[in-house]
């Protein structure tokens, strides 16, 4: 009984940390160029420039820490790794509102890339519960924390900024993540059994083989790297959409944050439920009817059509992207032994961030060959062979016989 309450209030903590550290990823976001402006930027082109880079850093600095840090929360400490990714954004977003210069916002964006790792840290943190039931519905729920920071952080961010400026706002959310932070060190238990910490494990090398190098766990992995390519792909595009179905061009701003709200709301609501389905189905299962929700909402979207239609899409979209994420860590928790559960989490985050780059990348190529419509409707296709990539792998079939 004291092990679940101890586990139910560090749960709690996990998903507030969650919540105020992708608040603090996404306030800046929509309003990096007003932000770059008053850093000096004023000519068109250098604000575009480096508005790009500083919305890719905290993306590309992943790619290379998620591992690390997740091989130190199994051989160190959980409960210090959540501790350490706070402070390192908090620290982050206390240096953005102190930023003079846009190479020093740049630098601050890397450091809060690099300093990431919340939620691979909190998804191992999860695998302490003894229960498997409970560790699916807990993984949806540090999903929709996630999506509730960000349906929260751009709507935020347009009314504080707007009522006392960017440095306060970004000094603010540090401040309140550090002091969450302090709480944790006071109130967050250590997840990590004893003798734990003289486990050496594999090189992260042999790990990401190993990771890759199997059917089931192989096979969800380029799944949702595809949803993720195509989630991220659709953000580079949806402002040229809208243009194509506005006359008023300067009610795009206000189309676009609405649909985004959409999405990520509909999100934070999918991953609770899709949580609950995965007590019930495998993993693989849940993710191919997400997968193919997906493809067919993103497919929907590419018709010519009213913006108001794009509303119910938006929500069908959202809500199965909600199966992505936890979908993919139930598996690793299923599949790591205790003692591997911070790497196998920092390897599929290093990969899912993969994604996120790769749907930026092929949005500026692809821009330049066919029309916004066109890329949508590929970006539905790229969800749909994710799907097949499941309906072909045989553990999929074994798995629906297996829960019968």
């Amino acid at each position: 009984m004291r092990l679940r309450r101890s586990l139910n209030y560090s749960y709690v903590l996990l998903c507030l940390g969650r919540f105020l550290t992708t608040v603090g990823l996404t306030v800046l976001v929509p309003f990096l160029p007003v932000y770059l402006a008053e850093l000096g930027r004023s000519d068109v082109g250098s604000v575009t420039r480096w508005a790009g880079w500083c919305i890719a850093a905290p993306a590309v600095m992943p790619l290379w820490t998620a591992p690390m840090w997740g091989r130190c929360s199994d051989q160190w400490s959980r409960k210090w790794m959540v501790i350490r990714a706070l402070i390192g954004i908090a620290f982050s977003l206390v240096l953005m509102g102190l930023a003079q210069h846009a190479w020093q916002l740049l630098c601050c964006r890397l450091l809060q890339g690099a300093c990431g790792g919340v939620e691979e840290a909190a998804a191992a943190y999860v695998g302490s519960e003894p229960n498997e039931r409970r560790q699916s519905r807990r993984l949806g729920g540090l999903y929709s924390a996630m999506a509730g920071g960000a349906l929260l952080g751009p709507l935020l961010g347009a009314w504080a900024i707007a009522a006392v400026g960017f440095r306060p706002v970004l000094i603010t959310l540090g401040a309140l993540i550090a002091v969450l932070a302090f709480v944790m060190i006071l109130m967050l238990p250590e997840a990590q059994p004893r003798g734990l910490n003289a486990y050496k494990g594999a090189s992260l090398w042999r790990t990401s083989l190993l990771l890759l190098n199997h059917r089931r766990r192989g096979a969800v992995l380029v799944s949702v790297l595809c949803g993720q390519l195509a989630l991220y792909r659709m953000v580079t595009v949806f402002a040229s959409l809208l243009e194509q179905a506005l006359q008023d061009a300067s009610s795009i701003p206000m189309w676009i944050g609405t649909l985004q709200a959409t999405l990520w709301g509909a999100a934070m609501i999918g991953g609770r439920w899709w949580s609950r389905w995965n007590e019930r189905q495998p993993a693989e299962v849940s993710l191919l009817y997400a997968m193919v929700g997906a493809g067919a909402a993103l497919l929907f979207q590419a018709i010519p059509q009213e913006c108001l239609w794009l509303f119910p899409a938006r929500l069908v979209q959202g809500f199965c992207v909600g199966a992505l994420i936890p979908s993919l860590q139930l598996l690793v928790l299923e599949e790591a032994a205790n003692r591997d559960q911070g790497t196998w989490m920092g390897m599929t985050a290093s990969t899912i961030t993969l994604g996120q780059i790769l749907g930026s990348v092929v949005a500026g190529v692809a821009a330049e060959m066919i029309s916004p419509r066109e890329i949508v409707a590929l970006m539905g296709c790229v969800s749909l062979i994710g799907a097949a990539v499941l309906v072909f792998s045989p553990c999929v079939w074994m798995a629906k016989k297996a829960s019968v």
